[in-house]
């Protein structure tokens, strides 16, 4: 049987752990009283000077019932949302965890709260990759709306440079997929622009800035457009392959001498052909191929950065963009606090399908009027031990 084991957030058991203790006796020290300082050396990212990978995870904390697409719009990290991030963060630095992916949230809002609870005062941080939201709506040929994509761009980074929390900036988030930009002139442009905002507004002392890809033509798009974006530090890209990566490592040394990150990866939890999570039935195929793409990206460390899997929490929100099909004659399901089987066909999924609100690493409960509970998944421990170092022994799941 696969390994299963049921984590509840018990603020009672957490007040165990030495690090909310000594968290809690530094509380009075402001973050900013640290500085990092983040660089680029050929092809790895540098952290106060060391080699640094990311062992990240993407994080968008939706609770259940809720949709981004209505205010607060995704952004739970001001201080109206401390218990919730909270709750999250503690779990994430268990787990091993040292980045955490945004995808966005507002630009000009305040999130110094949310950051300094990522940093922890230097105690065990996780970094950020703050994320600003590029919808596809704006238009990019229009100077005017470059300009004003530019300014918000610029103000985001204005308002959060100097927290030692922030790793790097991130544009957008598949910009080139054919459902957003695709791969347009005006986009990379716009890129490069938008990353030499951020530089001369930081000076010599800046983040570096990326921009997530779509595995759609990738290795062709970033040799053809790397000498035009001077500006962007390092390429990320979202590759979901299967069990492997395949050649996209060989394939990119010849396209980019810059850093490679990869920002998402893995499957999803749930068996679709069986109607139950993997790990309940077995084999644990979500564990097993995070583990086996882990180990291809650490035996990478001198091309890639490392790699931040999706997702941190089932969403259950996303049903509203899953297909219709023989099997799934209820979809599209718009129910938010409805935990659908919604997705789309995917070959890249041993059971030939992608369940859209069921990518966690922890599976979402509901708990009333409460916080959401969240009990970790086979996927967490698996990565926990691969990335505190704890085994020993080959990792085996079943």
């Amino acid at each position: 049987m696969a390994r299963i084991r049921v984590f509840f957030l018990i603020p009672l058991l957490l007040l165990n752990q030495p690090w909310i203790t000594l968290q809690r006796g530094l509380a009075n020290q402001s973050a900013k009283s640290h500085s990092t300082i983040v660089t680029i050396s050929g092809r790895q990212v540098l952290v106060n000077g060391e080699p640094f990978i990311v062992k990240g995870v993407g994080y968008a904390p939706t609770p259940i019932g809720q949709d981004p697409a209505f205010p607060p719009n995704g952004d739970y990290f001001t201080t109206d949302y401390h218990a919730l991030y909270s709750r999250d963060l503690s779990l994430l630095r268990q787990m091993g965890a040292n980045t955490i992916r945004l995808w966005g949230w507002r630009y000009d809002g305040d999130h110094e709260d949310f950051l300094d609870a990522a940093y922890n005062n230097g105690v065990r941080p996780i970094y950020v990759i703050v994320s600003y939201w590029l919808d596809s709506s704006r238009n990019l040929s229009d100077p005017a709306s470059r300009q004003e994509i530019i300014a918000e761009f610029t103000q985001m980074v204005a308002i959060h440079k100097n927290h030692p929390a922030v790793l790097m900036w991130a544009i957008g988030n598949e910009l080139n997929g054919p459902w957003m930009f695709g791969d347009s002139d005006d986009l990379f442009s716009l890129l490069d622009d938008m990353a030499k905002a951020a530089h001369d507004e930081e000076g010599s002392n800046y983040h570096p800035v990326t921009t997530p890809l779509a595995d759609i033509n990738l290795i062709e798009t970033i040799e053809n457009r790397d000498p035009q974006v001077p500006n962007l530090d390092l390429w990320s890209v979202q590759v979901y392959r299967g069990p492997s990566f395949y050649s996209l490592f060989n394939d990119y040394v010849t396209a980019s001498a810059k850093p490679l990150l990869i920002t998402e990866f893995g499957i999803d939890a749930y068996d679709d052909q069986n109607g139950d999570e993997f790990e309940k039935i077995g084999p644990a195929y979500q564990a097993l191929h995070a583990a086996s793409l882990w180990e291809e990206i650490t035996n990478n460390s001198g091309i890639c950065s490392g790699g931040s899997i999706m997702a941190y929490s089932d969403e259950w929100w996303k049903g509203k963009s899953g297909q219709t099909d023989e099997r799934h004659a209820s979809c599209p399901d718009y129910n938010a606090s409805a935990h659908s089987t919604c997705g789309y066909a995917s070959s890249a999924h041993p059971d030939g399908y992608a369940n859209e609100e069921w990518w966690g690493i922890v599976r979402t409960v509901d708990h009333g009027n409460d916080l959401d509970i969240l009990q970790p998944r086979a996927v967490y421990y698996a990565l926990q031990d691969l990335w505190t170092e704890r085994l020993l022994l080959p990792y085996v799941i079943r």
